[in-house]
């Protein structure tokens, strides 16, 4: 099984935020989520951006702006890369280390969002899978 796929179907659903959310709106979302970031998607459900408890802190707090009028869409990073269940875990880190992104949207062909994961679902994913290679080589060299 791939690495993203394996790591959406361990998640329960996929959380968004709608642009015009307010950011105080946002934050009560993480907080009852146990969540960092959310996608930001449209009526169709489309990612359009990403919006994270650093762009809270960061772009409204550090500002002394009000969160009961500031959007979620006036805050959220535009850019995002996103990723496809299909993709290998190895594909997907690079990609967030290339972008500089803790979190992932990953999205159907039509720009749609499945799920989310973040570069600690894909280290531990990841670990896991050299843990299993490591118990693999000791075992034949145990049976040699």
């Amino acid at each position: 099984m791939r690495g993203i796929r394996r790591i959406l179907q361990r998640q329960r659903q996929a959380y968004y935020l709608s642009p015009d959310m307010t950011v105080r709106d946002a934050a009560r979302y993480f907080r009852e989520k146990n969540i960092g970031a959310a996608a930001v998607v449209d009526e169709e459900r489309r990612v359009i951006g990403i919006c994270s408890e650093r762009d809270i802190v960061y772009k409204v707090v550090a500002q002394k702006l009000n969160p009961d009028m500031t959007l979620v869409s006036d805050i959220m990073s535009r850019d995002v890369v996103t990723g496809r269940e299909s993709d290998t875990l190895e594909e997907s880190y690079e990609r967030m280390c290339l972008k500089g992104s803790r979190h992932l949207p990953i999205v159907d062909e039509h720009r749609c969002l499945i799920g989310m994961v973040s570069m600690r679902d894909i280290l531990a994913l990841m670990l896991e899978k050299k843990e299993d290679e490591l118990q693999f080589c000791v075992e034949i060299i145990s049976h040699s």
